[in-house]
């Protein structure tokens, strides 16, 4: 838990770069931050580019102990990356709008808040003529994403020291 912080920085960092950040707000301050989403516009993904990696991913790599480093490498960026190919078709996940980061603070859940920020890629991607990708671990996320107009295009099972979880692409069509 306490790498989570770095990798997350990492992420944001490389969206600022490539990628699309949308947040929701209670105020002006950036403590009012209650929902956040990071996106990749088609022809767009994370930590394709040495200016991505460099922003902070190289930094978490440098600092995950070497077995974490391995299996972030050889294991769970191939399998997501297996598993779109299979899924969807080679290719198709870098036509499409994807969602890489996706958050809404537990006590603001429920007010719209999550739909707000869908939206706004739900009508880039339909402008677009694009489906939007996401990858997701939870069945209540499935549910969550199926009312939204998604569907699931395959599923595998990601396995760590930690135990096993289910990994799930889905997508919508424009």
């Amino acid at each position: 838990m306490s790498l989570v912080p770095l990798e997350l920085g990492a992420n944001v960092r490389a969206a600022t770069l490539g990628g699309e950040i949308y947040v929701a707000t209670i105020g002006p301050e950036p403590e009012d931050i209650v929902g956040a989403a990071i996106w990749y516009a088609p022809g767009q993904s994370s930590m394709s580019t040495d200016e991505q990696r460099a922003a902070g991913w190289d930094q978490f790599l440098s600092v995950i102990p070497e077995e974490l480093k391995s299996w972030w490498m050889e294991h769970f960026i191939p399998e997501i990356g297996r598993l779109a190919d299979e899924a969807l078709g080679p290719g198709y996940k870098l036509k499409s709008w994807h969602l890489h980061l996706f958050g809404v603070v537990p006590t603001y859940q429920r007010r719209g808040l999550g739909k707000a920020l869908m939206r706004v890629v739900d009508d880039l991607a339909k402008a677009d003529g694009a489906p939007i990708v996401l990858e997701t671990t939870t069945e209540i996320d499935v549910l969550i994403y199926k009312k939204l107009g998604f569907d699931i295009k395959g599923e595998t099972t990601i396995k760590s020291s930690l135990g096993v979880s289910p990994l799930y692409i889905m997508a919508k069509e424009p």
